[in-house]
């Protein structure tokens, strides 16, 4: 399916050198209440993974229309940033939000609706 980019919402060059990121599952969420995506954080070369997913959220109150249009940071507490943990189409999961109000990390319930892309092997040219 093609499409159009109308904004970047993250960029960042990878240090060759950059450990896999061994913490919880991290997403950045982005997009509109109604409309909002997930992009995996990848953090480096394999075993690492891409993966943007279309999702229907709830508990986003801490977060501003402008804050989900630049993207904010998700994690999915007890799960590895592993491909095997990976969020996959039709499951439903509660996750925290980085850095919410106050600096506490507000919940927000999500379903993934979709699946646009999932990719390993590209980032072996890293």
């Amino acid at each position: 399916m093609p499409f159009e980019v109308e904004q970047v919402i993250h960029f960042r060059r990878f240090q060759s050198r950059a450990g896999h990121h061994k913490g919880p599952l991290r997403y950045l969420c982005f997009g509109q209440r109604d409309a909002a995506h997930l992009a995996h954080l990848v953090e480096g070369p394999p075993p690492d993974f891409d993966q943007v997913l279309q999702v229907e959220t709830e508990g986003l109150d801490d977060v501003t229309d402008d804050q989900l249009r630049d993207g904010v940071v998700i994690t999915v507490p007890d799960r590895s940033d592993e491909i095997d943990a990976r969020l996959q189409p039709s499951e439903a999961i509660s996750t925290k939000l980085e850095g919410g109000s106050a600096g506490g990390s507000a919940s927000i319930e999500l379903v993934v609706t979709s699946e646009y892309y999932f990719e390993t092997g590209d980032l072996a040219a890293v």
